[in-house]
């Protein structure tokens, strides 16, 4: 496994070891050792269509969210949006393809936001810092001045059309950053 940081503050990607032999592959998704989750962790997954765009979400709380995501099926376009007004890196977005072809993991720091596009048929898991709650649940529109160019931009150069994505009514009402 390999470890590389990412230009957001406090943000990795992980290359995996993913042994392959006639029958498939089998590969790790997350090990305490990468990062510690702490005593209440929760596992999600998410099933997307080519063209979806979830996000950008983040937590707040006494203990905002982190998190790991790993792409099981497919593929995706995945953005970090620093969000933390002490950060040296507030305010940048950064995109990464994952796919389940090459096995990375991305580390998400808490206060950053989280989304992506789904690039075909994808299945996304994430492995969550804390449970989920509603009332702590953040987020802000892609469309915003910090983020659209950049979203737009790597959108059209995956050839996903940013006009014509599939994006739920509470993302798309999402306030603007």
């Amino acid at each position: 496994m390999k470890k590389t940081a990412l230009k957001i503050e406090d943000a990795y990607f992980f290359d995996r070891i993913k042994p392959e032999d006639r029958r498939g592959f089998f590969t790790t998704v997350y090990q305490s050792d990468w990062h510690e989750l702490g005593s209440e962790v929760q596992f999600n997954v998410s099933q997307s269509r080519k063209g979806v765009f979830r996000g950008l979400h983040y937590s707040e709380g006494a203990q905002p969210e982190a998190k790991f995501v790993s792409v099981l099926k497919g593929e995706i376009l995945d953005f970090i949006f620093d969000a933390r007004p002490h950060s040296k890196t507030y305010g940048i977005i950064q995109a990464v393809k994952l796919s389940a072809y090459a096995a990375r993991t991305i580390y998400i720091p808490h206060g950053c936001a989280h989304g992506f596009v789904a690039l075909d048929d994808s299945l996304v898991a994430y492995a969550a810092t804390k449970l989920w709650n509603p009332e702590e649940e953040r987020g802000y529109n892609w469309r915003s001045d910090a983020t659209e160019f950049f979203i737009r931009t790597n959108m059209e150069y995956e050839f996903i059309d940013p006009d014509n994505i599939i994006i739920s009514d509470r993302d798309q009402g999402l306030p603007y950053f």
